[in-house]
């Protein structure tokens, strides 16, 4: 791979994982769909799992935007 990609690739392992930083101060049993504050991610087994990968200096209130 090129440096290129290995540089994508990392930026984007860390834009996914960010996404579940926040979830686990909020109870997710009940939602669809979950807002990290930057980001929208489907939930499932009220566990956040993928997420858009938008790049955020600020994030908001984390909160369901879905609920089941």
């Amino acid at each position: 791979m090129n440096k290129i990609t290995v540089i994508l690739v990392i930026i984007s392992l860390l834009l996914i994982t960010s996404c579940n930083d926040q979830a686990p101060k909020l109870d997710l049993s009940n939602c669809a769909q979950y807002y990290d504050g930057c980001n929208s991610c489907a939930v499932e087994d009220g566990k956040p799992t993928v997420c858009t990968e938008m790049f955020c200096e600020e994030y908001g209130e984390p909160k369901c935007i879905e609920y089941k």
